[in-house]
């Protein structure tokens, strides 16, 4: 999770709010069943429940910096302008679902097959394959498939296990 949950510490003490603990919970990867594809398991929920149990009941005191691990200034992330867009096949039924689940709006939600933003909108979160009840939507090519082996390479096995702060 690399500075994630740090960066989100800073994002939500500056706007006001007490940090009083944080989770790096494991959930499928977007990218591939590969990547914690059983996950979360009964296990994961239930310890994500008393999580939040003990989160509601703590003192709402700020957590200490320092308490959860990450670098500040964060990793610097890369450069690499994205230039992939999702590809669409003729068996598309124009449910406008991967439009509508599209967290960044590239989608057209007049043409599911067109694109209202540039590839440097998309996040290639993988939302509108997985909610494309034909499986209409995908991701393609030398560099998706890069991408893939890699995430696949780096957080494929072990499984992680979730972190708890407070």
């Amino acid at each position: 999770f690399d500075d994630a949950v740090v960066e989100l510490e800073d994002i939500m003490s500056e706007r006001g709010f007490v940090f009083i603990g944080g989770a790096a919970v494991i959930g499928r990867h977007s990218f591939s069943d590969e990547i914690a594809g059983h996950r979360p398991t009964r296990e994961d929920l239930d310890a994500a429940a008393e999580f939040a149990r003990k989160a509601a009941s703590k003192d709402k005191v700020p957590l200490e910096k320092g308490v959860i691990p990450g670098n500040r200034p964060y990793k610097e992330k890369g450069n690499n302008p994205n230039t992939m867009l999702p590809s669409t096949l003729d068996t598309c039924i124009n449910c406008k679902m991967c439009a509508k689940k599209c967290p960044n709006g590239v989608i057209s939600m007049d043409d599911p097959k067109t694109f209202v933003k540039d590839a440097s909108y998309c996040l290639r979160c993988n939302s509108c394959v997985v909610r494309c009840p034909v499986k209409a939507k995908y991701f393609d090519g030398e560099m998706w498939q890069k991408m893939v082996a890699g995430a696949i390479r780096r957080f494929g096995k072990p499984d992680k296990e979730n972190r708890y702060f407070f």
